[in-house]
């Protein structure tokens, strides 16, 4: 009996779609991680990398089968003033051709050049794992990561 490889998928409008995972081994998630850092931090707003990939990214592992980029930004600040520098930067002259964006209520979402899915959630409720970030490096740069990572990754699925 051969065995096939399961894909993942989701419900959308009652069919079935299967999600991307990028695997990491052409830098593509390394480019949107750094793409997204920048926007967010020429826009001023702080964020903190959240899921898979902040643990990834605490275990000192190379950034590898994720399906999106995951990061965290405080509602305060992304309220109006935050939300037009985003804007003005995702708009930029170094924005990316024909990419599309939405600012929702709970979720900023866009694309790297690469295609790779980067999203933005807004937490509401101020916790203390993102009032005091850690820092951990990944090849040139630094990122914030929820402290106490440990804590943060025991109710992950529960932060809004």
């Amino acid at each position: 009996m051969k065995k096939t490889k399961k894909t993942k998928s989701s419900q959308t409008n009652g069919t079935k779609k299967a999600k991307r995972i990028f695997d990491g081994g052409q830098g593509e998630l390394d480019k949107a991680l750094d793409y997204a850092w920048d926007i967010f931090n020429r826009a001023g707003v702080p964020v903190c990398i959240l899921g898979e990939g902040a643990r990834q990214l605490k275990d000192g592992e190379k950034l590898h089968q994720l399906e999106f980029i995951d990061i965290a930004v405080l509602d305060k600040h992304v309220r109006v003033s935050g939300q037009k520098m985003l804007r003005t930067v995702i708009e930029g002259p170094w924005r990316v051709p024909n990419m599309n964006y939405e600012f929702g209520k709970d979720m900023i979402e866009f694309f790297s050049e690469d295609g790779v899915p980067i999203k933005a959630r807004i937490i509401k409720k101020t916790t203390k794992y993102f009032e005091n970030p850690d820092t951990v490096f990944y090849l040139a740069g630094e990122y914030r990561i929820p402290n106490s990572f440990e804590g943060y990754w025991k109710v992950r699925n529960r932060i809004k």
